[in-house]
């Protein structure tokens, strides 16, 4: 028998876990999926089940498969794994965005890269505020 209060636990997790690498706070998450922010939170905490037509809309708006979004063993691989994928965080990310969003993104990062990769100072050793005073 399946224990329905641990996978509305596990799927409440996975939710905030991906909506948290794809940087979305859950009034923004909400507006994608069409739902009030207190709904996410609810669904997030595990206090209510979603529905399978909103389970979908969450699935879809995450970018993935609603058999991923259900896949829990992968949940606890990603969760036992060291070292972050910065990458696969950031596209999922970049997904949320319009062409024109990530066009802009390209563009500021091409002109960091390209001003500060013949620097004397790499970034990590300036701060964050001292690498935009030095433009």
């Amino acid at each position: 028998m399946v224990d329905t209060v641990k996978l509305s636990h596990l799927l409440g997790e996975r939710i905030r876990s991906l909506r948290k690498q794809m940087r979305l706070k859950q009034a923004n998450f909400a507006r994608l999926v069409g739902v009030s922010e207190d709904t996410i939170g609810l669904i997030e905490r595990s206090e209510i089940s979603p529905r399978l037509d909103t389970l979908n809309k969450i699935a879809e708006k995450l970018n993935i498969p609603l058999a991923k979004l259900l896949n829990f063993d992968e949940m606890r691989h990603l969760k036992k794994k060291a070292e972050k994928d910065h990458l696969s965080d950031f596209n999922l990310y970049l997904k949320t965005k319009s062409p024109e969003q990530i066009q802009m993104v390209h563009d500021i990062a091409c002109d960091i890269f390209d001003k500060y990769s013949s620097a004397s100072v790499t970034y990590t050793q300036k701060s964050r505020t001292d690498v935009i005073r030095d433009k």
